[in-house]
């Protein structure tokens, strides 16, 4: 990044130098030539007039003889010449009457005029001395003409330079902080964004937080996952070593059922690691128009069968847009978490609040500590230690509603409620068109 930052200083002075000569040659040169082309003509019309003076009071056999003698007086170059060496349009213009002066173009070469003498053959030639362009210039002249230039130039080098060296230091530290992100250091941030990258930094500093904390909650599945599959792999080991003892085929079949059990259990455990695998690694459709009142009645009715009674109340008009079957994957998570705590019943609203879906889901349990109420998001996350293995699975289904709320730009909270219990709160922005 330096060295780009080094190219682009040397590419602005270099640029400002090259715009200072063009500047020189596009604007000021052409400026000169047009002053320097009414000198020569007022200077040629002067210096006519002072040499006639002269000639006229010399014969003419020695007119070549004067014109050589006083060529010093003038800065010009006077010479006689023959009108046989004049081209069509100089002769043309030296036959007519009056001064009966010929001027060259200003785009000639070398500057000449030629005019007419009395009773001669010949022609007078008044040209420039051929010398290089501006030699003419005084010193004094080319500093106050080439200065407001030269500080032009300096002043826009000098502007650029100092912009570039603000966008510079920056970049630099955003460059430093992803590179410290790509060698494994995640916790690298830009610690004070500044202008004119603040909102870019504020973006990496956003990135690198979610990076993070995919990567953190990686590191906590795969630590996990050997400690979480202990449980069914022991119970199947145990079940092997009972059946070695079993000597009729009735108690070896029941034995076979129970090894049933936990392979199904661990096929379920390594089942939810996947399935929340996967979706972690995608973005998935959240545009489909769900009737929420009859997927909570639907997903209600699923537990039927349990003790416990579950009210659904629905607000009217509670049809919203996501994913249905995400939806439905959290909100029984969510019922059948509430299902192995709670005492009596559990309550399930669905409602609308500012513009968003709002799914509550309460039971009447004892809660959890105020301090643990973010934890059980997390995978594998069981606050009831003691409890943890009897209500099956290994810790995912808070963590899979967290994800699922995540992919429909929400969130899932959970709060303790005054009169014992927990409510788990599902919120995302779905109420009308497609999820923002």
């Amino acid at each position: 990044m330096r060295l780009f930052f080094l190219k682009t200083y040397l590419a602005v002075i270099l640029f400002s130098i090259v715009m200072f000569f063009v500047m020189i040659f596009v604007i000021f040169r052409p400026v000169l030539l047009k002053s320097n082309w009414i000198d020569f003509k007022q200077e040629v019309i002067v210096d006519h007039q002072l040499l006639m003076l002269k000639l006229e009071q010399t014969p003419q056999g020695q007119w070549h003889r004067a014109v050589s003698d006083y060529q010093p007086v003038f800065d010009l170059v006077m010479e006689l010449v023959g009108r046989e060496l004049l081209n069509s349009a100089e002769r043309k213009a030296l036959l007519g009457e009056g001064p009966r002066q010929y001027l060259c173009d200003i785009s000639t070469d070398i500057w000449y005029s030629l005019f007419a003498l009395p009773n001669n053959d010949s022609v007078l030639k008044i040209s420039e001395t051929d010398t290089p362009p501006f030699s003419d210039i005084n010193t004094d002249e080319a500093i106050w003409l080439v200065l407001p230039l030269l500080l032009i130039s300096l002043s826009q080098a000098f502007g650029t330079i100092l912009i570039i060296r603000s966008v510079s230091k920056p970049v630099n530290e955003l460059s430093e902080a992803a590179g410290f992100i790509g060698k494994g250091e995640l916790g690298a941030r830009i610690d004070k964004p500044r202008p004119p990258v603040e909102l870019l930094a504020k973006s990496f500093n956003s990135m690198a937080d979610q990076l993070e904390g995919k990567i953190h909650e990686q590191q906590l599945m795969i630590g996990a996952i050997p400690h979480e599959l202990r449980t069914p792999l022991s119970r199947i080991r145990f079940a092997l070593d009972l059946s070695r003892n079993k000597h009729t085929i009735e108690a070896l079949q029941q034995q076979i059922e129970q090894f049933d059990a936990y392979v199904d259990e661990l096929d379920c455990a390594v089942e939810d690691v996947l399935e929340y695998t996967r979706l972690q690694g995608k973005k998935a459709s959240i545009d489909e128009a769900i009737d929420l009142c009859a997927l909570a009645n639907s997903v209600a009715e699923c537990y039927q069968d349990k003790v416990i009674k579950i009210d659904v109340t629905c607000q009217r008009g509670t049809q919203g847009y996501g994913n249905e079957g995400l939806i439905r994957r959290a909100l029984h998570n969510l019922i059948q978490n509430a299902v192995h705590f709670t005492e009596t019943g559990i309550a399930v609203r669905v409602l609308v609040k500012q513009n968003d879906i709002v799914i509550q889901v309460e039971d009447d349990g004892s809660g959890i500590p105020a301090e643990k109420l973010e934890d059980i998001f997390l995978v594998f996350s069981r606050i009831d230690k003691s409890r943890s293995r009897e209500t099956g699975g290994i810790g995912l289904g808070l963590a899979f509603v967290q994800l699922i709320m995540r992919q429909h730009n929400g969130v899932a909270v959970a709060r303790n409620i005054e009169s014992g219990g927990l409510c788990v709160e599902l919120r995302w922005p779905g109420v009308s068109g497609k999820v923002r």
